[in-house]
């Protein structure tokens, strides 16, 4: 289960099939409460850079290369002394035919996305050497999500027809990811330059999951079983991008390495409660109570990042500027990123698992953008984008479950007036993936007995930019 307190395969071996129809129904339900977090191209920073669609590394762009590419810093003609964007999109998730229940269920929310504010500051005795700031967030999410399902299902094998049934579950989450930086950069000549940002990053997560499965079987008894599982952390990080650009004639180029992120500090709590009752747990024809419950506070957090590698390149045809980008990701070794133990059930003596662990694969995404002046005034923009989730297939750790791969498209335009520039521009982004169904396994045996229908994810978000630099 997502929360990575109490793992499938534990509560397979403890539970029986009725609380492993309760798990699977609920880590069907909850993917859509992640904020994106095994997605790196999600969220777009700056004015113009949006509009491109982010694909800005190797671009001349404006100060929002304080993220994308801080060696663009000393080449930038124009330096803008404050630039600020602000994002409003509505992503919506589809999941359909729930745990094979043909339940539907949809969440979408109108807000702000995450942005940016830099700006650039002077040093008198710095002589050439640039100097900059961004404030950004790199995911935020605070929902409250609430599913129920009630109809007939052959849920427990000992009784081979459908029982009533009825489930519901609500999940909270709360997550923040801001990230502050100091940027440096320096011409070693007209079309060379270097520089490097250095972040202080803190996140925040904290996420619960409550779901409850009651059937009621032939012989007029009543089987429960349910579910709490919760994390809250805190992490602050810090790392650094350091990036190059080199500009000659119509073409520049730049290229980014950004640095795994190393830990300064960090707390964290993880808790599992599993409860069910009304289930023959042991094959003996008798009914059966569980009970494994445990709590853990002030207990050592960690989140990592990889190492990334970006590369871009802009050619210049007449008025019109083609930007393309692309950037590597590293993977991410299994890791615990919250550890409280192993710990004995308070019935059955089986012993349960209260650990958050994480993993991730490497990708790599690419971008596309386009600008076209029709004077010095007006410009008209257009980006495409990839952002492949970094999940790893068939992985059992639990933190995050956001598998589907985003494709964004977006356009817009941006007005100028002496040093004031605004920007405006719509965007689209879609993804899809569909769940293979699951075996069900009856503990006692070994052997599969059935099977938990998947569901179908969509993806749909619509971002709306307004933007100003001066």
């Amino acid at each position: 289960m997502r929360g990575g307190i109490c793992t499938r395969g534990t509560l397979m071996r403890t539970c029986s099939t009725l609380a492993v129809i309760l798990l699977l129904l609920i880590c069907a339900i909850t993917p859509w409460a992640e904020a994106q977090d095994t997605h790196y191209w999600t969220y777009t920073y700056g004015t113009r850079a949006s509009l491109l669609n982010g694909a800005i590394i190797g671009s001349i762009v404006d100060i929002s290369a304080t993220y994308y590419n801080p060696g663009a810093l000393p080449l930038i003609e124009d330096i803008e002394l404050v630039m600020a964007a602000r994002v409003f999109h509505y992503p919506n998730v589809w999941l359909r035919n729930v745990g094979g229940t043909d339940v539907d269920l949809k969440s979408s929310r109108l807000s702000p996305a995450p942005s940016i504010v830099a700006g650039m500051f002077k040093i008198n005795w710095a002589g050439d050497h640039r100097f900059g700031y961004s404030v950004l967030t790199r995911q935020s999410a605070r929902l409250q999500i609430m599913g129920s399902w009630v109809g007939t299902r052959d849920s427990i094998p000992d009784y081979p027809d459908a029982e009533s049934a009825a489930a519901d579950m609500v999940t909270t989450e709360d997550l923040s990811e801001n990230w502050v930086g100091i940027s440096w950069g320096y011409g070693l000549s007209p079309d060379f330059g270097v520089g490097i940002t250095q972040y202080a990053t803190f996140r925040y997560h904290k996420a619960a999951f409550r779901s409850r499965l009651q059937n009621l079987k032939d012989d007029g008894n009543l089987a429960l079983a349910s579910s709490l599982n919760y994390y809250d952390y805190a992490n602050w990080r810090m790392l650094w991008k350091l990036g190059a650009t080199f500009k000659f004639a119509n073409v520049s180029m730049g290229l980014t390495f950004t640095t795994p992120s190393i830990k300064f500090y960090n707390e964290g709590a993880s808790g599992v409660n599993v409860t069910a009752t009304g289930i023959d747990l042991n094959g003996d024809d008798t009914d059966d109570t569980f009970m494994g419950v445990d709590y853990a506070s002030n207990i050592e957090s960690d989140y990592r990042t990889p190492v990334s590698i970006g590369f871009g390149t802009t050619y210049l045809f007449g008025v019109t500027r083609v930007h393309f980008s692309t950037e590597w990701f590293s993977h991410v070794d299994k890791y615990t990123v919250m550890d409280a133990g192993d710990f004995p059930a308070q019935s059955g003596g089986d012993t349960l698992s209260n650990r958050v662990t994480h993993e991730l694969k490497s990708v790599i995404n690419f971008g596309i953008g386009m600008e076209h002046s029709f004077r010095e005034t007006f410009q008209i923009y257009g980006g495409f984008a990839t952002d492949f989730s970094a999940r790893k297939d068939g992985t059992d750790t639990n933190l995050s479950i956001t598998d589907w791969d985003i494709y964004s498209i977006l356009g817009g335009a941006a007005f100028s007036y002496n040093r004031f520039q605004v920007t405006l521009g719509l965007g689209y982004a879609w993804g899809h993936n569909q769940r293979k169904r699951q075996s069900v396994v009856d503990t006692r045996s070994g052997d599969g007995t059935g099977f938990v229908d998947g569901a179908e994810f969509e993806y749909r978000n619509f971002k709306g930019i307004l933007g100003f630099a001066f």
